[in-house]
């Protein structure tokens, strides 16, 4: 250890380093406290032995000076005192200092102290050093999460796209780094488009890795092969059959819920299997707006679970709008929930703004709703509308 031994009284000052040095350690001697604070400031040394009194800055003050400079090593103060300075050793203790010891002392004394002192630094340097190597874990996992954010929303389909005479837009506000929602929508030919939104239950890496395998698999072929009967008519609830079997693992307590859908492009008759995801909201021309969907169970929980169909007809000027359950969830400072009819009477007011706004609109309004205090669950808004007639 390096030792600072700071004393006015010469021949004091120079017993205590040489017990020092027959311990092991590097002594450096200050005639003063403002030598001391000086060598303490240009050295590492992490244990001080001062003596209370002496000349141009005490001990007392010496000690404050030193837990006042925010130094990035702590330092083990060991005061040596008179037998009658007890007022002045609670002073010292209020300023700092961790140990004391009365004059005379003998070099067995002074060889407990700095024992006890040395295994104290010992210990903090250790734990300095597993801090270190926390921080730069935490770091190098840090930059893998946004790397995976990053690989994962180029992934989403984010933005405004036009199809014919139907409009798709979306926003995504993952609560972590990474998320458990996804969504996409396709061109499936014979005037067919298909679009799928998926919620996975829990946060952070095992929830996005699922939405990430879940998004691979799930590309424009598979949605045309599985969400189409042998009849060759829509069926998204086979699509929902499909993974569910694929999805359920007896020994895993996860799922996802999901909500699929087949769209005519020339007539808007829609089919649509709701499995467990929150229900989509129709809004119309006339601001009125309606829930849709029956509820059906997630995907991946039940072994046997069973999947239905149902439809309805989109028309000019009407709205499909889809939020995962992070936008009804969203709790306000008071801890009160945003809300499904929140939600519905915001998607109303919008009604005439553009579709490629309402997305940014719902995520704007939930985060005054939070007073600028990030959402505790992941949120997805996507918008399907058909344009109005002209």
């Amino acid at each position: 250890m390096l030792i600072i031994v700071a004393d006015d009284d010469a021949l004091q000052r120079r017993y205590v380093s040489v017990v020092m040095t027959k311990l092991g350690h590097q002594a450096l001697e200050a005639s003063n406290g403002e030598e001391a604070l000086a060598l303490l400031m240009q050295s590492e040394a992490q244990i001080l032995v001062c003596d209370l009194d002496m000349p141009l800055m005490n001990g007392l003050r010496l000690t404050q000076e030193i837990r006042a400079r925010g130094l990035d090593r702590y330092v083990h103060i060991i005061m040596i005192t008179g037998s009658g300075q007890n007022e002045d050793r609670k002073r010292a203790l209020e300023a700092g200092v961790d140990d004391f010891m009365t004059k005379p002392f003998d070099a067995s004394m002074l060889r407990v102290r700095i024992g006890a002192a040395a295994r104290l630094v010992e210990h903090e340097q250790q734990m300095k050093e597993k801090t270190r190597i926390l921080h730069e874990a935490h770091e190098r996992i840090r930059s893998d999460l946004e790397a995976a954010a990053r690989a994962q929303r180029r992934m989403l389909p984010l933005g405004t796209r036009f199809v014919g005479e139907y409009g798709f837009a979306a926003t995504f506000l993952p609560s972590t780094f990474v998320s458990g929602d996804m969504f996409g929508y396709f061109t499936l030919g014979s005037d067919r488009i298909g679009f799928y939104a998926i919620d996975v239950s829990g946060h952070g890496i095992q929830a996005a890795l699922t939405s990430v395998a879940f998004g691979h698999l799930v590309t424009s072929e598979y949605f045309a092969t599985h969400a189409t009967g042998p009849d060759g008519q829509p069926d998204p609830a086979q699509l929902a059959r499909i993974l569910n079997g694929r999805f359920y693992k007896p020994d895993d307590d996860s799922y996802l819920t999901m909500f699929a859908g087949v769209l005519d492009e020339r007539t808007g008759d829609l089919v649509f299997c709701q499995a467990g995801y929150p229900m989509p909201m129709l809004a119309r021309p006339d601001q009125t707006v309606g829930l849709i969907g029956d509820g059906g169970f997630p995907i991946g929980l039940w072994e046997t679970a069973e999947y239905h169909n149902l439809s309805l007809r989109l028309l000019p000027g009407e709205r499909i709008v889809l939020c995962s359950d992070g936008a009804t969830e969203a709790e306000d400072a008071n801890g009160t929930a945003f809300g499904e009819e929140r939600l519905g009477a915001l998607v109303a007011r919008e009604t005439a703004c553009r579709t490629e706004d309402l997305p940014a609109r719902v995520a704007a309004s939930l985060a005054d709703w939070r007073d600028g205090r990030p959402l505790d669950d992941d949120l997805t808004v996507l918008v399907l509308e058909r344009r109005p007639t002209p």
